[in-house]
């Protein structure tokens, strides 16, 4: 993440995973990281944390489901201006 946005704000992180693993380590991420205030307001910028998890050892036919019903909602969830 630190590669990605550099010295700027953690805008959206979205962790799209089969185990409870990668919403741990998004938690863990996410709870150490601070964002830089706003030059506008003097708060801290959000951050946006977003969680998708999916289902261990699908079958081909599960896996094709989460991955359309995926591409249909990732649009809303990036667009959600919340956790």
């Amino acid at each position: 993440l630190l590669e990605f946005y550099g010295e700027r704000s953690w805008k959206n992180i979205i962790s799209i995973g089969d185990s409870f693993d990668e919403l741990r380590a998004l938690q863990e991420v996410t709870f150490l990281h601070e964002n830089p205030q706003s030059a506008k307001t003097g708060s801290q910028k959000p951050m946006r944390a977003k969680a998708i998890k999916m289902l261990q050892n699908p079958t081909v036919h599960e896996l094709v489901a989460q991955v359309s019903a995926l591409t249909h909602f990732i649009p809303a969830i990036v667009g959600l201006d919340g956790d």
